[in-house]
């Protein structure tokens, strides 16, 4: 199980890749899912809802780029996370389009 506090770091480690934007980070995020799925897993989730209301509103990919790119910065600085709620919406529709068990 990765560290909640570092999880791109541990991605990164995993996956023997750098993760330098959002792009990068929904990829290694796929390839983590079609592992975890192929080993049995049935769902995904969100311990953000444990501190914040579950309230997930869509934002464009360029906003949640330039977010997380500041977050990515905040990292490299002092392993702080900016507002990963953002990622969020797009998880789903991967989720959604690929394996529609995800789906509402």
């Amino acid at each position: 199980m990765p560290p909640e506090s570092d999880i791109v770091g541990w991605l990164e480690e995993t996956y023997a890749v750098k993760i330098r934007s959002l792009s990068d980070w929904l990829e290694v995020f796929e390839r983590e899912l079609d592992e975890n799925l192929a080993n049995g897993i049935i769902g995904l989730k969100s311990v953000i809802a444990y501190q914040r209301p579950i309230r997930f509103e869509e934002v464009s990919f360029k906003d949640a780029a330039i977010v997380f790119q500041k977050a990515l910065k905040e990292r490299t600085e002092k392993c702080v996370y900016g507002d990963k709620s953002l990622v969020l919406p797009k998880v789903c529709r991967i989720c959604d389009a690929s394996y529609p068990f995800c789906s509402e």
